[in-house]
């Protein structure tokens, strides 16, 4: 039996081993697999973008003298804050000041000259000139209660449309405003426009086109342009306002907005065209009036004029040397901190050098470049979420889509669009220069069905989801929208509540 085992041996070997890979084959190799699925539920959903950006400053400059110069004074340093007008630095201006004080000299002889000359006049010839006088003054009479009534109607017809109680002590503005601050500068304004009007149309009554006093007339001009000043101040600002209106800001439709945006422009037009008016026939009566002056001085027509000329060259010599004056400073153009003064005094500088900058303070941007493929999912007013390499994930900052290039820039060969984001709160912890994470919610839907984004099938342009209905997989065509950070991505049809699909 020994001799016949061993005689064997192979035969056995060899079964055992057909035995056991006939069982791996039928255990592991064909074995049948396990089919995952999920259950369709609608969900809430939020669409994001995220991209990488940097802090920027809300506003950088870099500066500069606009002539060669050597440097004399040096009023700030790094980090210090400024505020619009501030003389940053400036050049020595001994021979410019001279040279302005030899201007003056000159056009004052020339004014004296014009005092001194004298020679007689016709009567006629003066009559004639009182004449074009006094109807100048009449005309400037009519213009400015012409321009009173338009101006009237620009305000209590047009801008009031957007206040309650618009030409009462408490007006109250009716539409959105970037703060409560500018919200009650412009109703400010309005209770100051509802004296000033009357104060303006009480003046008027003083006056009559027939014949009034200079000192009557004088008056009225007086209180004319200030008005009308304060009225234009006023328009600047609702324009400013409405002009910032949408209807994500707002609430309001954008007819609704349309239609305040038209009024608000024509109460400004109209109150510039009273401005004209009056504008015009003042420089006429005032020419008239010089006139005047002049022909009753005893001097003649062209002895004045011509000295006229001679004293229009010399102011025109003085405000050249004064403009040179201003190239030998350089001044903040904006409020804001001083970021570089590689400058010391002494030291020659030139036209060409760009040694001093500034940027705006506390407010900050972020600039991000967006790929193509997700720029069309991105708006004005899209709010985001930034965190920032310096702080981490866990400190988030609120931000807003505040711009978006119309251009393509190319990044790395690839076609991108630059866009800017606000912070909503000023925040010392941001600096320029931080890079900044930015998630940027496109849209958000209640109620929406999702599925993870890796099961969607795509055949001959038609995307599909493998759906078991009545215990069969079938393919369903679907239809899609945004997808979320989690990798899900929206089906806007195909699918309903309650479906069965197969995620493996």
């Amino acid at each position: 039996m020994r001799r016949s085992f061993k005689k064997h041996l192979y035969i056995y070997i060899i079964a055992v081993v057909v035995i056991v890979a006939v069982a791996v084959y039928f255990i592991l190799v064909n074995k049948a697999p396990v089919e995952q699925t999920l259950v369709i539920h609608p969900a809430d959903f939020v669409s994001t973008v995220s991209v990488s950006g940097k802090v920027v400053a809300v506003q950088n400059a870099d500066l500069g003298f606009d002539q060669s110069g050597r440097i004399s004074s040096i009023n700030v340093k790094v980090g210090d804050i400024v505020k619009a007008g501030a003389t940053l630095a400036s050049t020595d201006s001994a021979d410019i000041r001279a040279n302005i004080l030899q201007k003056q000299a000159a056009l004052d002889r020339e004014r004296a000259k014009l005092a001194a000359l004298h020679a007689g006049n016709k009567p006629e010839e003066v009559a004639v000139y009182q004449q074009k006088y006094d109807d100048a003054g009449t005309a400037f009479v009519i213009a400015m209660k012409s321009a009173y009534l338009q101006t009237e109607d620009a305000i209590k017809n047009k801008a009031d449309s957007l206040f309650t109680n618009g030409d009462s002590v408490n007006p109250t503005l009716n539409v959105t405003t970037q703060s409560d601050t500018e919200k009650k500068s412009v109703e400010w304004e309005r209770t100051m426009l509802r004296d000033k009007l009357t104060a303006w149309k009480n003046a008027l009554s003083l006056v009559s086109v027939d014949s009034s006093p200079v000192a009557a007339i004088t008056k009225v001009k007086s209180i004319t342009a200030d008005s009308l000043l304060s009225v234009k101040s006023f328009y600047d600002h609702l324009g400013s306002i409405v002009s910032n209106l949408s209807p994500g800001n707002s609430g309001l439709l954008q007819t609704a907005i349309d239609t305040y945006k038209a009024t608000v422009s024509a109460g400004a037009q109209g109150a510039a065209t009273a401005a004209s008016l009056e504008q015009t026939a003042d420089a006429n009566w005032s020419s008239a009036r010089d006139a005047l002056i002049l022909i009753k001085s005893g001097s003649t027509v062209q002895d004045i004029d011509a000295q006229l000329a001679t004293i229009r060259a010399a102011e025109a010599d003085l405000q050249n040397v004064q403009a040179q004056l201003t190239k030998t400073k350089v001044v903040a153009p904006f409020d804001g901190i001083v970021t570089k003064m590689d400058t010391k005094v002494g030291e020659i500088i030139s036209p060409a050098m760009s040694e001093i900058s500034m940027m705006s303070d506390g407010a900050f941007q972020i600039e991000s470049y967006v790929p193509e493929i997700n720029i069309a999912a991105i708006v004005l007013d899209d709010h985001a979420k930034v965190t920032l390499d310096a702080y981490g994930e866990d400190v988030p900052f609120a931000a807003t889509v505040i711009s978006i290039d119309p251009a393509e820039t190319i990044r790395d060969g690839v076609s991108t669009y630059k866009i800017k984001l606000q912070f909503d709160q000023n925040d010392q912890r941001v600096k320029s220069g931080m890079t900044a994470n930015v998630i940027i919610t496109t849209s958000e839907i209640s109620n929406a069905i999702t599925v993870p984004q890796g099961i969607i099938v795509n055949k001959g342009g038609q995307k599909f989801v493998i759906v078991k209905r009545g215990g069969v997989n079938t393919e369903v065509p679907v239809s899609t929208g945004g997808v979320s950070t989690l990798g899900r991505i929206n089906v806007t049809s195909g699918l309903n509540d309650g479906d069965i699909v197969i995620i493996k």
